[in-house]
């Protein structure tokens, strides 16, 4: 599972044992919930998923990636595994990563792509 550091509801819920509440304030708001559902947690911890963090710098490298090499405009969620694997923080030879939607803002999109 792959999260914003800024929205962990999955993250923290894990290291708990238990839901808890968390303030999500990411840029990738498809996935800022305030808390982790209990059901959730169960199925995550019985297969033994772990838990990724990204900062929204390594978001937001994803997207501009993801736009120049794939020419996609996915939502900030749908390139949270990207950027995972961008930061190096996916172990494995064969990684795959389901990038989807496109309900994206304009100005945000906008705002990430603008030359700096």
């Amino acid at each position: 599972a792959v999260e914003p550091e800024r929205s962990a509801a999955v993250h923290s819920g894990l290291a708990a044992g238990r839901s808890v509440p968390v303030k999500p304030d990411s840029i990738a708001d498809g996935v800022s919930a305030p808390f982790a559902g209990e059901n959730a947690l169960t199925i995550l911890r019985a297969y033994e998923v772990e838990s990724v963090l990204v900062s929204e710098a390594e978001i937001e490298t994803a997207f501009r990636f993801l736009y120049a090499r794939a020419k996609l405009a996915c939502e900030l969620a749908a390139a949270l595994g990207v950027a995972a694997i961008l930061a190096g923080k996916v172990d494995g030879s064969r990684v795959a990563c389901v990038v989807s939607g496109g309900n994206v803002v304009a100005e945000t999109a906008s705002a990430i792509l603008a030359p700096r």
